[in-house]
């Protein structure tokens, strides 16, 4: 605090650039800078409760040069080597595959991250870099709301090739919930009600695929059991899985989700911790691990699977005397009462 200044209040925010002494990747050199915004409290000043409600979230960036490299260049203000490895996972840019993602989202012990990629144009001031990933972590649920703000936060680094029009950018969202750019555009917290995300998948397209299977999804969600739904892509995982929780829309809870989840140990000992879940997942093997899931969902092939170890729960008994339980038919007993609601 400044003691010249007693009638102010001095919040100062550091722009962090992750060192190797903090275990994070090498990066390629840049210029050590801050930045410091003074936040006038009190009557008549801006108010920091809504600041201070987002210290916890982040804003990094991910480059991969042309060498092939992906290097953690920069992040603010900071996070841990946990979560900081896990999203460069869920980063296509160190994909194998070499697949451009453009948007992803998903969940990490109650943090949503959002990354949005982008591939750098030859006009662009990034000249040694081919692509990029916007990474940006919050505590609410709506991906077009942060798709959106990424986009314009992507194209502010595309101009400037420095996050400080970023963090302006940032901390203007955080504190008023809008930013202005003639530019990049404009971007409103209120124009993206949370509601809107929660009926943002399609309810029909689900039960146009799987006719009455769908019964076994409702269910498994009703009794809060384990759904772990797998397609090779990803964009397809996240559309499917951030609707079935619209299934049981009189909870509205979309906190079961885990749109984006890979066979790693830290990420799988945090889902288990969940007592029911919808998880996505892009690896087959996960077809094996049956103590993951309660109802498996084979995406891509249009199949609903029910684990073993859940025979003796009530999801059970709409398939019971079908295929002895494994793969629900879409021939259900005459005694189904749910079979009858619907």
């Amino acid at each position: 605090m400044a003691a010249a200044e007693p009638a102010d209040t001095q919040l100062m925010l550091g722009v962090g650039l992750i060192g190797e002494d903090e275990g994070a990747l090498p990066r390629r050199p840049a210029p050590q800078f801050s930045l410091r915004l003074r936040l006038r409290l009190g009557p008549g000043g801006l108010c920091s409760r809504g600041l201070r409600r987002h210290l916890r979230d982040h804003l990094s960036t991910v480059e991969k040069d042309t060498n092939g490299e992906v290097l953690w260049v920069w992040c603010y203000p900071s996070t841990t080597a946990t979560l900081r490895n896990l999203l460069l996972r869920k980063c296509c840019l160190t994909d194998e595959s070499k697949l451009l993602h453009p948007f992803v989202f998903g969940q990490y012990r109650r943090t949503w991250f959002y990354i949005t990629t982008v591939e750098v144009p030859d006009s662009s001031v990034l000249i040694k870099v081919t692509h990029f990933s916007i990474v940006l972590t919050a505590k609410d649920f709506n991906p077009e709301k942060y798709a959106a703000f990424t986009r314009i936060l992507c194209r502010m680094y595309l101009k400037h090739g420095s996050p400080v029009k970023m963090m302006e950018s940032y901390i203007a969202v955080l504190t008023k919930g809008i930013c202005q750019s003639e530019e990049n555009g404009s971007f409103l917290s209120k124009d993206f009600d949370a509601r809107k995300a929660y009926l943002a998948g399609s309810i029909k397209d689900i039960v146009s695929q799987f006719g009455m299977e769908t019964v076994i999804l409702h269910t498994a969600l009703m009794l809060k059991k384990r759904i772990v739904v797998y397609h090779p892509k990803i964009e397809a995982v996240q559309e499917f899985t951030r609707t079935l929780p619209a299934l049981v829309w009189h909870r509205q809870d979309w906190t079961i989700l885990h749109s984006y989840v890979h066979l790693h140990a830290e990420e799988l000992e945090a889902l288990q911790m969940c007592p029911g879940y919808i998880a996505g997942f892009v690896d087959l093997e996960v077809s094996s691990r049956s103590d993951l899931y309660d109802v498996f969902v084979n995406l891509a092939d249009s199949e609903i699977t029910i684990a073993p170890l859940a025979k003796v729960t009530h999801v059970l008994d709409l398939t019971r005397g079908h295929d002895n339980g494994q793969t629900a038919q879409r021939h259900w007993p005459a005694h189904c009462s749910v079979c009858r609601r619907s």
